[in-house]
């Protein structure tokens, strides 16, 4: 009877183990799953970040080329400005005064911009 009953508890134990060692590889795998998906989690967060920083420095580069752009733009125009004064000056054959000036400028700067 005494045998019985003990092995009836080893039996028991046995199971209880069995079933704790379940549970324990249970909870092993939730955690590993967790940290799996936090792991993604923070990957595609830190590319969304990235790809965020490129499109801002996009942007940035854009606006810079267009501004150096414009500001070719402004120095082609005043330096052919300059020229087109000088050459109306020799053409003339006198100075060209402030009305000259105005006119030949409004004129030049007219046909540039249609052209």
């Amino acid at each position: 009877e005494d045998s019985e009953k003990s092995k009836e508890e080893a039996s028991k134990h046995e199971k209880e183990s069995f079933a704790a060692i379940e549970k324990a590889k249970e909870e092993a795998k939730r955690i590993v799953n967790d940290a799996r998906n936090e792991a993604n989690l923070s990957a595609e967060n830190i590319r969304d970040e990235a790809k965020k920083d490129a499109v801002l420095a996009r942007k940035k580069a854009d606006e810079e080329i267009a501004l150096a752009k414009e500001k070719a733009r402004k120095d082609a125009k005043d330096e052919i400005v300059g020229v087109a004064i000088a050459a109306s000056s020799q053409v003339l054959g006198r100075e060209v005064n402030e009305e000259d000036e105005k006119r030949l400028l409004k004129d030049f700067v007219n046909d540039v911009e249609e052209r």
